[in-house]
């Protein structure tokens, strides 16, 4: 097996999706504090190789359904460059290391046992609950609130609710909008590229996105408000941020609904030069403010 091949087995590129575990350091203003930042790293780099080690186990778990799909069907094991068994070694291996290395983090074992509870959700997940509507979504969201939660422990900075509810809405969101392309992927042709394709209609994943779309935004506005929040950074004009959210997100509905591009978030997030820029603005203003603004 090559080196090219093992990338593409972990899906090297999907790392991008970790930088959650950042999130607490970033807002709570320890950013360029080494002390807070350096564990937080090594937080984003045990839950990497936790997430490539789930995702070694789907594509044994999903071998049947990957090669049915336009996209994955193109994975290593799918395309019968690599065997089943060596895809599970290399799983098995990332999942002891993953697990080894957060105890260079947290020698009381918290953040092992955060990237426990991942795991043990995406095994729950691969075998049983991605088959049940909805709860599929909200597995793959807390899965993104761990994220945080393994951030902070790392860190020592604590959490705010709006950063937790935030990310488990507009987690959900992308969630089903990847969920859409299966669905009008199975309506089109018949086809089930995932299980429970045929168990959500066009039209459910319809609201449901408007509805997770205005959830998220309304969210954001009042955290962007929030006494608190406005008195801890300092600077009461937040809210502009604002402008940025809703654009991206908007951006990404239409992608989804007109163009039926989101069936993979991560390629859309790193290649759609209008969400680039929305994502940069946001990030931008945000250092900014917590870093550099001075009133």
């Amino acid at each position: 097996m090559n080196l090219k091949v093992f990338f593409r087995v972990i899906r090297i590129e999907q790392w991008v999706k970790n930088v959650f575990v950042l999130c607490p350091v970033l807002f709570g203003g320890r950013l360029f504090s080494l002390q807070h930042l350096w564990p937080a790293i090594v937080a984003m780099l045990c839950f990497s190789l936790a997430a490539s080690a789930v995702y070694c186990y789907n594509d044994i778990m999903d071998l049947a359904y990957d090669r049915l799909h336009s996209l994955k069907k193109k994975r290593p094991l799918a395309a019968g460059e690599i065997s089943a068994r060596a895809v599970a070694r290399i799983g098995l291996a990332l999942c002891v290391l993953s697990l080894a290395l957060t105890f260079v983090v947290s020698s009381s074992g918290t953040l092992c046992l955060v990237i426990a509870a991942y795991l043990l959700l995406n095994m729950l997940y691969s075998l049983w609950l991605k088959r049940i509507p909805v709860l599929d979504i909200a597995c793959i969201a807390v899965g993104f609130v761990l994220r945080l939660v393994a951030g902070s422990v790392a860190s020592a900075v604590e959490l705010s609710h709006w950063i937790i509810l935030m990310t488990f809405v507009l987690t959900s969101f992308i969630a089903l909008a990847k969920r859409r392309g299966d669905v009008v992927y199975y309506n089109d042709t018949g086809i089930l590229r995932r299980k429970n394709a045929a168990r959500y209609s066009l039209q459910f994943i319809d609201v449901s996105l408007a509805m997770l779309a205005g959830a998220a935004i309304v969210f954001y506005m009042l955290y962007s408000i929030d006494v608190a929040v406005v008195s801890r950074l300092n600077f009461p004009y937040v809210y502009i941020s604002g402008i940025f959210v809703i654009m991206g997100i908007m951006r990404f509905l239409q992608l989804t609904i007109d163009g039926n591009k989101a069936e993979s978030p991560t390629h859309l997030v790193l290649t759609d030069h209008f969400l680039i820029c929305c994502i940069a603005a946001f990030s931008i203003f945000f250092v900014f403010v917590i870093y550099f603004y001075t009133p």
